[in-house]
């Protein structure tokens, strides 16, 4: 009888093991979407968690710090997602974003485009920002101790 009740335990079981640990293709595009939307919401809104959310947990400080200091000199007022092309079987994705902003105290807005690279880690979205194209976003406000550990050459 033991047997039998944690036999029907294990069967029970296995569904949810399965959802938790191995997503469809189709489901990590829709998890991506997701990220991408609270992301850029974030970029809008100035929201330092949802900016350091898609970022390894060891990174997400220096990062925090890198967006405070770039709110400081730039106001994000829309973005626009125009491409996002998922590489193998939806393991890793490039995103093209065209965002509207204006330096502070500045009455022109212009647009910037961003290149961002996602990956799929551990059941997640990451966002690589160790990357040139946020380099170039982010400026002098790019933290420097990031880009000693990521090999990016520091100008």
């Amino acid at each position: 009888m033991r047997f039998r009740c944690l036999f029907v335990k294990l069967l029970m079981l296995v569904p949810l093991l399965g959802c938790a640990v191995f997503y469809p293709a189709s489901s990590r595009k829709q998890m991506l979407q997701d990220d991408l939307r609270r992301f850029h919401v974030g970029l809008l809104s100035q929201n330092r968690a949802a900016l350091v959310r898609p970022i390894r947990a060891v990174a997400r400080e220096p990062w925090g710090k890198a967006w405070d200091c770039f709110f400081q000199r730039f106001r994000v007022v829309d973005y626009v997602v125009e491409e996002v092309r998922f590489k193998d079987e939806a393991q890793g994705a490039e995103v093209s974003v065209r965002v509207t902003g204006h330096f502070v105290n500045a009455l022109s807005t212009r647009q910037v485009p961003w290149q961002e690279a996602w990956r799929y880690d551990k059941q997640r979205w990451r966002l690589d920002v160790e990357t040139e194209a946020f380099r170039e976003i982010l400026g002098e406000c790019f933290p420097e101790a990031s880009a000693e550990q990521s090999a990016i050459p520091v100008p």
